[in-house]
């Protein structure tokens, strides 16, 4: 992430970078993955080679900034040689205004050409890296924006650039599990919008829950929200309310991701479970 601290760090950048980390993506961010005693730079620089996507938030003081400037001069340079995918947000500012670097960019570009110590070609450099960013095809925060729905649509924007197949983490690299989770994956039809459930049938100790776990793993990203909850049988078996109140509130904590619901009986766990059932399935498009 790329973005001027002191406009968006307090508000719309730290609620976008939640939502990522909510996602299991794992962002770069200056104040929260830097390791203390590396340079800014060389550490900032190693993030952008070694990421697949970019998101920069374009405010009115990024040009400002001699860090972001030179961020979004490497992030078109890798964007440029196809190693990056960037998701511009033109936060309060006008993308053409980006590309001219007109307007509230004006000040900031003026200071740096006068600046003695820098390079002529250096600034240069960095406007050319504003027409690159600003002609890309971004989400656009205005005084009329819902800032949570455009964190919402740029999360979604992101999880559809990540690649369908991510490595399967599981231990002892189990030999033939990929073509296993391609199969399931081809009978759940990924790219159609139904709800489908499927059954997996077999003797106890064949690998049926390593499967299911594996599955989970590399599709999770596709949605909203995902929940796995594991010994369903054994738990159900127990005629535990106690157990099943924990079933359920696993679900709900999964699904809502916050610790308001509380399910004290079996009854109130399925009311909260079919006021969240729809939003548990809807898929991100």
């Amino acid at each position: 992430m790329s973005f001027r601290g002191e406009d968006t760090r307090n508000n719309f950048t730290s609620h976008l970078y939640k939502d990522l980390t909510a996602n299991d993506i794992t962002t770069y961010k200056d104040d929260k993955t830097l390791e203390i005693g590396k340079p800014i730079a060389s550490e900032l620089l190693q993030a952008i080679e070694t990421s697949r996507i970019a998101v920069v938030v374009l405010s009115a003081n990024f040009a400002t900034s001699r860090w972001c400037l030179e961020e979004i001069a490497k992030i078109a340079d890798c964007m440029k040689r196809g190693n990056l995918i960037v998701i511009p947000i033109f936060y309060h500012v006008s993308p053409s205004d980006v590309r001219h670097q007109s307007n509230c960019f004006v000040q900031g570009f003026t200071n740096h050409a006068a600046n003695p110590l820098i390079a002529p070609q250096k600034v240069e450099a960095w406007r050319d890296a504003f027409k690159e960013v600003g002609a890309v095809s971004g989400l656009h925060v205005t005084k009329h924006s819902v800032e949570a729905e455009v964190v919402s649509e740029t999360v979604s924007k992101i999880l559809r650039c990540l690649p369908d197949t991510m490595p399967i983490d599981l231990p002892n690299s189990l030999v033939g599990i990929e073509s296993r989770v391609k199969e399931v994956k081809r009978i759940l039809r990924m790219e159609s919008s139904e709800v489908l459930f499927i059954g997996i049938c077999g003797m106890s100790g064949i690998g049926k829950t390593t499967l299911v776990e594996a599955v989970y793993r590399d599709v999770k990203r596709k949605f909203e929200k995902s929940s796995l909850i594991e010994n369903i049988k054994d738990i159900s078996k127990q005629n535990d309310s106690n157990d099943l109140c924990k079933l359920q509130q696993k679900l709900l904590d999964d699904i809502i991701m916050e610790k308001s619901i509380c399910v004290p009986s079996v009854n109130d766990g399925k009311i909260g479970h079919e006021a969240t059932w729809f939003k548990s399935f809807n898929r991100i498009g």
